[in-house]
Formats: C-alpha cells, structure tokens, sequence
C-alpha cells in the first residue's frame, strides 16, 4: 500500500484522509477516517491504539524525518515502512518502471524482459 503522509492538520475531505496516512507527534490525536497512523518510538507510550479507527505502526526513531507530503510504501506483511518520496529532498528520483516499450530511437534504457514489479 502506498500512502502520503500528512502531519498536521491542513483541511482535507473524508475522501483525502481515508487516502493518507497520518503521522503523530506529540501525542495530538487526529480526526477520524485516515487509512493508517503512525508514531515513532519516542511517542508510543503518549497514545493507546484503541484510540484510532485504523492501524496503527510505532516507527523506529530513526524516521523522525518523515513530514508532510512524504510517500511511503507499506508493506503489512513483512512489518516494513519505506520512503519513497522525501518532499524536501532536492534528490527524488522516480522510476516506476523499466517496462516502457515505445521503443524511442533515442531513449538509453531498452525494455527488459524481467518482472520488476518489487521496485514498487
């Protein structure tokens, strides 16, 4: 699952909050109806899971950095986070797929013939 992340409280719509995930700091607890919440270590013990309409992921610390409108991918069944778009990174790169098969005269990269849907 691929999920924004917000977190703060900017406006947003039933709709866009069931598309995001939000990421709690200092304990401030949300309105309902996001897909899924976080908190890092350091807070965990400032909330109570019950408390959510949605799962709920205690984050290492080390990913304090995450902010509003980073991306990550969430993968339920191996208990794994990762960051797939950093907003204040000047060093994003996006490549969704080596798949491509215009075959542009002058594109570098050819189509493979390999399955590389774990980039995702």
């Amino acid at each position: 699952m691929i999920l924004p992340v917000v977190t703060g409280f900017r406006f947003s719509t039933k709709v866009m909050r069931g598309a995001n995930a939000f990421l709690l700091r200092d304990a401030v607890v949300p309105r309902a109806g996001y897909s899924h919440y976080f908190v890092l270590e350091r807070n965990a013990h400032k909330v109570a899971p019950m408390e959510f309409d949605a799962p709920l992921s205690v984050l290492p610390d080390y990913l304090g950095y995450f902010d509003d409108g980073d991306v990550v991918r969430l993968d339920k069944a191996k208990g794994a986070v990762r960051v797939l778009f950093r907003r204040a990174s000047p060093h994003n790169t996006i490549m969704v797929t080596e798949q491509c098969q215009h075959y542009c005269l002058m594109c570098s990269q050819p189509p493979k013939h390999v399955d590389d849907g774990w980039l995702l």
